[in-house]
């Protein structure tokens, strides 16, 4: 084969030289190695100063062409100069902080302008975007870090200096409306960066080229610009990539930019899940970085991780919370020297004693993803994100919110998960169902009950301090077909929750609270009964809802038109099943934990083994965990369980701390 002649232009700057008269070493820009690329930039830099001021000794005191000399001699700098800045721009650092001015309200501690002494983690970050060898950056920043205020400026530096058209898109209209008005158009408009206009709501013309608004939910509005050389995606995450069209707005932008020789996708977002397409894949499939910090102490480089590194009195978690922060009771404890790293050295850590930890140096800088939790910036220290956690610990849904927005790193499921290969045995108490043993530490009662065609099946929990669960009871109770049998059983159901029980605390009976009944079958008799008796309340499960529990009404037509101001209970059932399951893995006393009587029916165990956690792959080709029943088990009691925790985090019984035991038998929490 007769090998194809290449020019030396075409190949790649790790296999040309430099242009130098006898310098060989490899090119690092515009034909030059490194060293002589920037020795060429200050040798332009002196000429500048020389050429305005020959400029203006050429025209001083004359007339060209009708034109005053010292007005030539301007102008012709302002040309100089001009040409000069194309071929020799500033860093994009230096032109944020000299050209960017905030809002009113946006900067830290109120300053108007952006200063990366304070938020170092943003340097290397905006070397890489003028960075031709990196074309994809990936951001899984916690809140209140600078990211929307640095892209929203990125966005500006490449269209109005660079003279680069690119795409900004965003998840929803509504937040592609609430980015444009609040963040973007006060940005620009406050800033000396060459903004123009808005055209049609969706194009940011600025003096040297523009950019585009765009939807991914609408592959036509990404679809339309054409010469697009970055994209920059916010908030990938609020994106639903199963439910939307079929197209991933990330793989629908690199396709955008196949016709630039120079392109940059840059994803940013508070990353909320771990599955395929979403922003924290694409971080653990690029090169990673993470900040570590030097501890003051022994001056030890270590990266801090919230559940292994953060310390905090025990005692301070049975009082108010609030004081945690407000005293700084929170500190880091070294993995090296075990000191104790305090809220009065966070900020010097946080802006002078940090730097990015390279994960895979062996990978090229050609996708760079980086992962910032919010307490290594100035806006949160230690004591008030302990504080933050220890408020939302028992809220499962709060939980996962403050892993995502706080430490930017969401729960990672690494494989199914089933309730059968759990050992009950170990989770028994020393009390009984048949003598009607109530254990000393409960202080509130709730139930929960699954409707079937012929038995209505209950739970009822006592609740304990620390979210501590006991199963008083388990059983079912037959029924009939008619509305008649349905009340009878409801209300020995209800008899039951609320009887006399055996207390070993003296001159004590826990209250019952009442419940929560599963209305997906006989709907209209679980809605009449709730109407009779207000200590029940209707519930639906709804998968797809971002809460563990909302609360709504019944739906408001001709069938149901009487029911219009009845309560109904949303439950997300996939994020209880996953509570359900933490619970069963812990041993009994302990916080979050379940204990079982100890002469608990069998038909209960084989009611929570009847689940189990599988991964699914979605008609897109992502990975789904879901929950599911094996092989069409019966899991009514499971079912009844889920509603009697549901029925008491309704009423925040798994946030108690402490209890006053009055002397006249009452609970005060």
């Amino acid at each position: 084969m007769i090998p194809r002649k290449i020019m030396a232009s075409q190949l790649p700057n790790s296999m040309q030289r430099c242009f130098t008269a006898g310098c060989n070493k490899p090119v690092h820009a515009k034909g030059l190695c490194y060293a002589c690329y920037k020795a060429q930039i200050r040798q332009k830099s002196k000429e500048a100063p020389a050429l305005v001021k020959y400029a203006d000794s050429l025209t001083k005191g004359s007339s060209l062409a009708g034109m005053d000399g010292s007005r030539f001699a301007a102008q012709l700098a302002s040309i100089a100069l001009d040409m000069l800045a194309k071929e020799n721009p500033i860093d994009l650092k230096t032109w944020i902080e000299e050209k960017i001015t905030l809002p009113p309200g946006n900067g830290y501690k109120g300053n108007p302008k952006m200063n990366f002494d304070i938020f170092p983690h943003m340097k290397q970050i905006l070397k890489l975007v003028d960075n031709p060898d990196c074309k994809k950056i990936v951001l899984c920043f916690g809140t209140q870090t600078g990211k929307s205020d640095t892209i929203a400026s990125i966005a500006a530096y490449l269209t109005g200096y660079r003279s680069r058209r690119g795409l900004f898109v965003l998840p929803t209209a509504k937040m592609l409306d609430k980015v444009r008005e609040t963040r973007l158009l006060p940005l620009f408009q406050n800033s000396d960066v060459g903004f123009e206009y808005v055209k049609d709501k969706m194009v940011f013309n600025f003096s040297g080229n523009f950019f585009s608004l765009a939807l991914a939910s609408s592959t036509g509005t990404m679809a339309e610009q054409t010469s697009t050389s970055w994209v920059i995606i916010d908030e990938h995450d609020e994106f639903n990539l199963d439910t939307g069209n079929k197209s991933d707005p990330v793989k629908l932008s690199e396709r955008r930019m196949q016709a630039s020789q120079r392109k940059l996708l840059i994803l940013a977002c508070t990353p909320k899940h771990t599955t395929a397409g979403y922003t924290y894949d694409h971080y653990t499939r690029s090169k990673k970085f993470v900040e570590e910090i030097q501890c003051p102490l022994c001056e030890n480089w270590f990266v801090p991780e919230f559940y292994k590194h953060f310390k905090w009195p025990k005692e301070a978690e049975l009082g108010d919370l609030n004081e945690i922060e407000i005293r700084s009771l929170a500190w880091l404890e070294c993995p090296f020297c075990q000191g104790r790293i305090t809220d009065a050295m966070h900020f010097e850590i946080v802006t002078k004693r940090k730097r990015w930890k390279d994960l895979d140096p062996d990978f090229s800088i050609a996708e760079c993803g980086f992962r910032l939790p919010s307490y290594l910036t100035p806006n949160k220290n230690f004591s008030s994100v302990a504080a933050e956690y220890l408020k939302v610990q028992d809220k499962p849904q709060e939980l996962a919110d403050f892993n995502n927005s706080v430490l930017a790193k969401p729960v990672e499921h690494t494989s199914a998960r089933t309730s059968a290969e759990i050992d009950y045995s170990k989770l028994r108490g020393g009390y009984y169902c048949e003598k009607n043993d109530m254990p000393e530490e409960v202080f509130a009662l709730t139930a929960g009950a699954d409707v079937g065609k012929k038995i209505i099946w209950f739970m009822l929990i006592g609740w304990a301090t620390n979210d501590r669960k006991f199963v008083i009871k388990s059983e079912g109770v037959p029924r009939g077909k008619g509305a008649d049998s349905f009340e009878i059983a409801m209300d020995k159901i209800t008899d039951m929750c609320a009887m006399d029980y055996r207390c070993k605390r003296n001159n004590f009976k826990p209250k019952f609270y009442g419940g929560l009944l599963d209305s997906g079958y006989d709907t209209q008799f679980c809605y009449d009964y709730c109407l009779k008796n207000p200590l029940w309340r209707p519930a639906k499960g709804v998968d797809k809802q971002k809460q563990v529990i909302v609360t709504s009404v019944v739906d408001n037509d001709k069938q149901f038109s009487k029911y219009k101001d009845l309560p109904l209970i949303l439950l997300n059932t996939g994020m209880l099943h996953s509570s359900l399951h933490e619970y069963l893995n812990t041993a009994p006393g302990e916080r979050h934990s379940i204990t079982f009587a100890e002469d608990a029916p069998k038909v209960l165990f084989e009611h929570l083994a009847a689940e189990e956690q599988r991964e699914e792959i979605s008609k897109y080709g992502r990975s789904i965990f879901r929950w599911g029943k094996v092989k069409h088990r019966d899991d009514h009691l499971r079912d009844a369980g889920l509603h009697a925790l549901a029925a008491g985090m309704l009423l925040e019984l798994n946030d108690v701390k402490e209890v006053d035991w009055g002397e006249n038998g009452s609970a005060n929490r």
